[in-house]
This record gives structure tokens, C-alpha cells and sequence, in this order.
């Protein structure tokens, strides 16, 4: 059963009002060569993505195994630019927990979890955790550093 809203105000009396937004206190030339300068990165962005896909989807077609293509270009940017990246989840992770707790399987689900606060709120804890042990790794070697 739906319950019905009363609401006392006649809104077939509403005469809408003009909204008068505040001057922009920018020379509209600033704004257009900003909104240019936008649609250039923009632009930029998707030629690089464009090309990096390209050459991705090659690599992957070349050595036809997806999950080890992955693990050689997760090693290779890890070599090059000196990073420490972890897998925070993978989706037979999300597969396995679906099926585990509803008996059930969604080829969607990834992306679905993907989209959620539980997933957002999973990596500002995991950030906090890593400047947590950032901090304590750096005191360690400064402290074995003194001795």
C-alpha cells in the first residue's frame, strides 16, 4: 500500500523566478582558453589510452595468456617506476564470496561491486594503512640507521 503525501501548497500557483548568478570574475577569454585547454587534455588522454590499449591488446594477443601477460606488465611498471603494487581483489575473489554467501553466480558482479561505498571505504583504509606502516617502515631504518 502506498502512502499518499499531502502537501498544503498549491503549486499550480508557482510562478517560477529568474536565478541571477554572480558575474564570473574572469575575462571570458580566461575561461575559453581554460575550457580549450580542458578539451585538449582530454583529447591527449584518449590518444594515450588509445595507444597504450593498442599495444596492450597486441602483448596480451601474442602471448595468449591474459593472467600472465597482466603479471608481466604489472612487474615491468613495478620495475620501472619503483612501485610496490599489491592486488587489493580480483574478481574470482567476488565470485567466490557471492557464491559462497548466496549460492548464486552474477556475470556482473565486478563491476557492481566495483561501483559500491564497501569498495570506495576498502581503499581509503587500505590508503590509511599504508601511510600507517610507511611512517613506522622509515622510522626503523632511521632508527637502525643512528645505531
Amino acid at each position: 500500500m502506498e502512502e499518499e503525501f499531502e502537501d498544503d501548497f498549491n503549486w499550480e500557483e508557482l510562478e517560477p523566478q529568474p536565478i541571477e548568478l554572480p558575474p564570473i570574475p574572469a575575462p571570458r577569454i580566461t575561461i575559453y582558453q581554460i575550457s580549450e585547454f580542458i578539451a585538449n587534455a582530454l583529447e591527449k588522454d584518449e590518444k594515450q589510452m588509445s595507444i597504450t590499449t593498442e599495444y596492450l591488446d597486441k602483448l596480451y594477443e601474442e602471448i595468449g595468456n591474459d593472467e600472465e601477460a597482466a603479471t608481466m606488465v604489472i612487474s615491468y611498471v613495478q620495475q620501472r617506476h619503483k612501485w610496490d603494487m599489491e592486488l587489493l581483489a580480483e574478481r574470482h575473489d567476488v565470485d567466490d564470496a557471492l557464491f559462497t554467501r548466496y549460492h548464486t553466480f552474477d556475470e556482473d558482479m565486478w563491476a557492481k561491486v566495483l561501483d559500491t561505498e564497501a569498495f570506495s571505504d576498502m581503499h581509503h583504509e587500505v590508503f590509511k594503512l599504508t601511510q600507517t606502516y610507511i611512517a613506522r617502515a622509515v622510522d626503523e631504518v632511521m632508527r637502525k640507521d643512528l645505531l
